[in-house]
């Protein structure tokens, strides 16, 4: 160690001797840097320093290149040829901003021939892109040292990431090898999923390119990528770093469900979705069409973490079939996920005598299918009384109240009906349930009234004017007029033909008959004739 540090203190020029006199002084007085820092502080004036004019051949850089893996730097140069050299200083240069000088760092260590190869551990490439150069040291005699001349350096391939999660793509960008600017063949891009072996992804043979985007990544994983660059010689190739991400993504949901519009309070319709629990999303919007396959118009947009929403829409239900779903929105403002379509289901109806005739629209698109249709029957007897038939997947159904009608039933004919559709074999949810508006028959009860009678008759057959009822009222009241307006009878019970004890006149009178149920009033008039025998 002494003699090569004597015969590098004989050999250097007088002010290049005097430093490295005063470090070696430093070095006896503190004993805390090591000789190797010494001659790397000579090594680094000989960079900076005049070059003499007799200087050794500049070495020729083979390549720089990065291991992507252990992430240390590899340099290859060639070794002079001209003459000997003593030993090689490695110099190396932070490159922060491609846009600026290379920073000419201190040399890094001193390899002497014939290697021709060093392998930087300590270096930052993982972070900026470093040069290297290579400069060749000759020791001529006790008085002078010669050294090649500085060259630019050769920098290493630094690669950055950049995850965009909107779009489910990773951009991959590095800055070109410097030195083999229009000698470059093609490009390899390496990615690693979740720190398994790198795969090639792709092959790009242009000779200028410094960026990559890979659509359609896996999400929620550990990326890692990096660049190989092939020189024309198809032999020398220089790697990048390796650029680590993680494509986090706030997770979808993997269903929304529709399941109703049912009828609400102030007759407006009332939306039922479930959203898959695990889901990190809370941006939605409702839309809305009154055609399955028409364009849906957004009528509300929202926040919420709830995985069971609920919605109004303030339309009124029986003013039309609307059709409805629920939209997922990520982070970036896009439509991500939706739900099937429901629709309200809007119960009609007619009568014919006694016979109600009902019919009804079905749920389009459950995830599952429509099983059956229960028709729930309200007939307003004063019990509410509720019957239910099980349909099959039909979409009308005609009723025959005519067992409603009996002698002892003292109210109207008055029906109410609601269709609820039950669904099967929903693969996402429990299966669901929706139920139509309510709608209500009056089935008009039969009232008859004979056109004359006799008061007198002796067999008693038609001697009375009163009104024969289908459905029994609970009370009724009549009043008989002449044929001037005036009023001469009333009463709740059959006119006898007489006023006031006496048999009133032959002729036709005029009557009015007020009907009276517990849920509605039915009133008529008409003319009878008063005969007698």
């Amino acid at each position: 160690m002494k003699g090569a540090y004597q015969r590098i203190l004989n050999g250097i020029r007088p002010l290049q001797k005097n430093l490295l006199l005063i470090i070696s002084l430093t070095f006896m007085m503190n004993n805390r840097i090591s000789f190797n820092i010494i001659i790397f502080s000579f090594i680094a004036f000989g960079c900076f320093g005049q070059v003499p004019v007799d200087q050794p051949e500049m070495p020729v850089m083979y390549k720089v290149t990065v291991n992507p893996v252990a992430g240390h730097d590899t340099i290859i140069w060639y070794s002079s040829t001209e003459g000997l050299v003593d030993y090689y200083a490695v110099c190396y240069s932070k490159i922060t901003n491609p846009n600026q000088p290379y920073i000419l760092s201190e040399p890094i260590d001193s390899i002497y021939p014939p290697d021709t190869v060093y392998v930087n551990q300590d270096t930052e490439s993982g972070i900026h892109s470093i040069g290297y150069s290579v400069i060749a040291v000759n020791i001529i005699d006790e008085h002078s040292v010669v050294q090649s001349v500085y060259d630019y350096p050769d920098s290493t391939v630094y690669a950055d990431v950049e995850f965009d999660s909107c779009n489910a793509a990773v951009t991959i960008r590095w800055n070109p090898y410097n030195k083999w600017k229009g000698h470059i063949a093609s490009y390899r891009v390496y990615q690693s999923v979740d720190n398994g072996p790198p795969q090639v992804i792709a092959i790009i043979d242009v000779e200028e390119v410094t960026s990559f985007k890979v659509m359609s990544v896996t999400e929620n994983s550990t990326l890692g990528y990096y660049v190989e660059i092939i020189h024309e010689d198809r032999i020398r190739s220089s790697t990048s770093n390796m650029a680590v991400i993680y494509t986090g993504m706030l997770e979808v949901p993997d269903f929304i469900v529709g399941h109703s519009a049912n009828e609400g309070a102030d007759n407006h319709i009332i939306l039922d979705f479930s959203v898959d629990p695990d889901t990190e999303l809370s941006e939605y919007k409702l839309l809305r069409s009154s055609d399955i396959s028409g364009d849906f118009d957004t009528i509300t947009s929202f926040r919420q973490h709830d995985t069971r929403i609920m919605l109004t829409d303030d339309v009124d239900y029986t003013s039309g079939i609307y059709y409805y779903k629920l939209m997922a929105i990520n982070n970036c403002g896009q439509d991500i996920q939706e739900s099937n379509v429901i629709n309200n289901i809007i119960l009609t109806g007619t009568n014919d005598d006694l016979v109600n005739h009902l019919s009804w629209n079905p749920v389009e698109d459950w995830p599952g299918e429509t099983g059956r249709y229960v028709l729930y029957r309200t007939h307003m007897n004063g019990t509410g009384q509720t019957d239910s038939v099980l349909l099959n997947t039909e979409l009308n159904y005609s009723d025959d109240v005519s067992a409603f009608f009996t002698e002892n039933n003292v109210y109207s004919g008055r029906f109410c009906y609601q269709i609820r559709a039950v669904e099967i074999n929903n693969p996402f949810t429990q299966n669901s349930t929706a139920c139509s508006n309510e709608f209500c028959i009056n089935v008009t009860p039969g009232v008859r009234l004979p056109n004359a009678f006799i008061p007198n008759n002796p067999n008693g057959v038609n001697s009375l004017f009163q009104p024969v009822f289908r459905l029994q009222p609970a009370e009724y009241e009549m009043t008989i007029f002449n044929r001037w307006g005036n009023k001469i009878w009333e009463g709740n019970i059959p006119w006898d033909g007489t006023v006031n004890n006496k048999y009133v006149s032959e002729g036709v009178y005029i009557y009015q008959l007020k009907v009276f149920y517990p849920d509605n009033t039915i009133t008529l008039s008409g003319h009878i004739t008063v005969l007698y025998r």
